[in-house]
């Protein structure tokens, strides 16, 4: 089977293309294309997965994926059992082809190769101004469209704030079988991480043992499976603080914890914080 790709809405005659997407869920299959793109997210939330990395998404967040950067937006459970939810993305596609034109032999090439360089890891940010501009490209046309996304991809570049996805070292995870594997398995934890997994249900779909499984996870993606696991679970975990009055033991069962105590130093070791005040941080 072969690698999914998106199917980019781009033409011959475009080096930029703009895409408003609005459904129940985002598109929900790994996938890499050779564009680069620029996705704001304005309705919907869920978890981000690109490269290595994982990071949750809401409104107002955006993020850029380089050239052949394996990603998904994953909508949260409650965009596929409610018909009258929306998720919806305003997405920018710039040729690859465009920018690598830009480090063939000028004097400013090593400074677009750099900026290609963090793109390739992908990026998270939240920026009203980056945010405007990208929704003001669906009106433009022909060199126009090209200047605004280079001006846009050269804000993300310069800007502090924001966050990579991804360490960089993709080169295990771009292979076709590794693809397929690691799809299965996103595809299974995000389905049913809010119950006990084992271990063997995991390594049946990549049919190895458990032990093998578990080195081929961590080689490719940089971290153990369980680890993985855990990021997904106290990522649902913080949606739930933020948005719903549950209590928190109830929320831990929500999530795939079977013991409280290990859900309070799982979320204390990723968010900084215990479960009750990140709660009381995030509704003020």
């Amino acid at each position: 089977m072969n690698p999914k790709y998106f199917p980019l809405p781009k033409t011959e005659l475009e080096s930029v293309v703009f895409q408003k997407e609005s459904s129940n869920t985002f598109y929900d299959i790994l996938h890499f294309h050779e564009a680069y793109q620029i996705t704001l997210i304005e309705n919907g939330t869920g978890n981000c997965f690109a490269g290595n990395g994982m990071l949750r998404f809401e409104p107002d967040d955006i993020f850029i994926m380089g050239k052949n950067l394996p990603h998904v937006f994953r909508s949260d459970g409650i965009y596929y059992e409610s018909k009258s939810l929306l998720s919806q993305a305003s997405t920018i596609f710039i040729s690859s082809e465009l920018l690598s034109s830009f480090t063939q032999n000028v004097p400013e090439k090593a400074e677009v190769i750099k900026a290609l360089t963090h793109f390739d890891k992908g990026i998270k940010l939240r920026s009203d101004k980056i945010g405007s501009k990208i929704v003001r490209i669906a009106d433009l046309d022909g060199f126009e469209k090209i200047v605004a996304a280079l001006d846009i991809l050269k804000e993300i570049f310069e800007t502090n704030e924001k966050t990579f996805i991804s360490d960089g070292n993709l080169s295990e995870i771009q292979k076709e079988s590794t693809f397929e594997r690691i799809n299965s398995v996103f595809d299974y934890t995000m389905k049913h991480f809010d119950r006990e997994i084992k271990l063997q249900e995991v390594a049946n779909l990549t049919s190895m043992t458990p032990n093998a499984f578990c080195k081929y996870f961590k080689q490719r993606t940089r971290k153990s499976y369980f680890n993985f696991l855990n990021d997904v679970r106290i990522n649902h975990a913080c949606r739930l603080l933020q948005s719903t009055e549950t209590s928190i033991g109830e929320i831990s069962l929500n999530c795939g914890f079977q013991n409280f105590s290990n859900f309070h130093r799982q979320f204390q070791r990723r968010m900084g914080h215990a479960p009750s005040i990140y709660r009381k941080l995030q509704q003020g």
